[in-house]
């Protein structure tokens, strides 16, 4: 990237193109990570899984849109916690793809708990 600058490009403009070109590096790799996790961690999910997730996490909702697309019949149980209830949208995003999706605050985890069969926890990711 250093090389390819025009040296007439002054320093500040130089700066500031590398910068946008290292963030969009950073975010091209982060994806592609995420679209590795998901294909490998879809083969995880078998028929009749109920399986609990944390809040929102756009690498364990592709997994699950995935699957979904799959025929794979599953159920989901957000967990989510105040104050940002990031796992209600992932609740609803799943839910109006045709999920079968139970929602649970943190308090409710012990029960919430019963019945499932496999916990998916994600990763931040960049937005």
């Amino acid at each position: 990237m250093i090389a390819d600058q025009d040296p007439s490009t002054p320093d500040i403009q130089a700066k500031r193109d590398l910068l946008d070109q290292i963030d969009t590096f950073i975010i091209h790799k982060a994806t592609a990570a995420g679209e590795v996790i998901e294909r490998f961690t879809v083969d995880k999910i078998q028929p009749n899984d109920v399986i609990l997730t944390y809040a929102s996490s756009s690498v364990v909702e592709g997994t699950f849109l995935r699957a979904h697309r799959r025929g794979i019949p599953f159920s989901v149980v957000v967990v989510d916690s105040k104050p940002l209830f990031e796992g209600r949208r992932l609740a609803q995003t799943l839910a109006s793809n045709g999920i079968a999706v139970k929602y649970s605050l943190i308090s409710g985890a012990a029960q919430a708990m019963k019945g499932v069969s496999k916990v998916f926890l994600g990763v931040c990711s960049p937005q």
